[in-house]
């Protein structure tokens, strides 16, 4: 009789622990998808979180990791945004970051080795990264020729 109690009160347990990791996790999915802002350019939490990790501002979701981050590691990679933007780096996403986060741009991310050309690089010291590699066969034609076709003397 005892026996039964026991295996009655660790069903309760256990019923119990996951209906409470049910409601936890129902909330952090409501949480998620509030909006940012409270006008018609807002943006949602996970809205931005596919942006900064599109764009290599925050390293992609894997199924083993998932979505675990820092509250720091967001805001440097907001901030780090906002820098590439040459807006205010508030580390907070705020007007300037959603009109920015709205702007149409191409898909290639922006990695470390993207130049920035705000002006706060253009000091002594900073110079653009050159684009071209020395490297592969040379040409073998150093002697050009040319002509003029369809000349006219007027």
């Amino acid at each position: 009789m005892s026996r039964n109690i026991v295996s009655v009160m660790s069903c309760i347990i256990v019923l119990s622990l996951i209906v409470v990791e049910l409601f936890a996790s129902v909330d952090g999915a409501v949480r998620r998808h509030q909006r940012v802002g409270s006008d018609k350019s807002a943006v949602s939490e996970d809205t931005v979180y596919n942006y900064l990790m599109e764009f290599d501002y925050l390293p992609k979701s894997d199924i083993e990791t998932g979505a675990l981050r820092s509250e720091e590691q967001l805001k440097d990679a907001i901030r780090n945004l906002q820098r590439f933007g040459n807006i205010p780096a508030t580390g907070e996403i705020d007007e300037a970051t959603r009109k920015l986060i709205h702007l149409p741009r191409c898909g290639v991310g922006d990695s470390n080795r993207t130049a920035n050309f705000s002006p706060d690089n253009l000091e002594y010291g900073h110079h653009r990264m050159k684009r071209y590699v020395l490297q592969g066969p040379k040409w073998d034609k150093t002697d050009l020729t040319w002509s003029l076709v369809n000349w006219t003397m007027e």
